[in-house]
């Protein structure tokens, strides 16, 4: 190994040392926005809280669906 392949690998080693950095930065950010937001402080956690969510959008979208029929069915709208 020469001298510059030295200093290529060093600084492959440098930037990777930042993205890590900047990736455990993010992290943070985000666990602090799901623990200020929802309560929760670990990604499974927040992975049950999402599935809830999910479960609670399809049922008001039925709902919407059929309020929405009977409304058209009762005043003969978009016929």
């Amino acid at each position: 190994m020469d001298i510059k392949e030295f200093e290529r690998l060093k600084d492959k080693v440098e930037r990777a040392k930042r993205e890590l950095a900047k990736a455990e930065g993010a992290l943070e950010e985000v666990m602090g926005q799901l623990k200020s937001t929802y309560g929760c402080t670990t990604i499974e956690e927040a992975e049950k809280i999402y599935e809830e969510l999910e479960e609670k959008t399809i049922k008001l979208e039925k709902v919407y669906e059929k309020k929405l029929k009977q409304f058209n069915d009762k005043w003969d709208v978009l016929h």
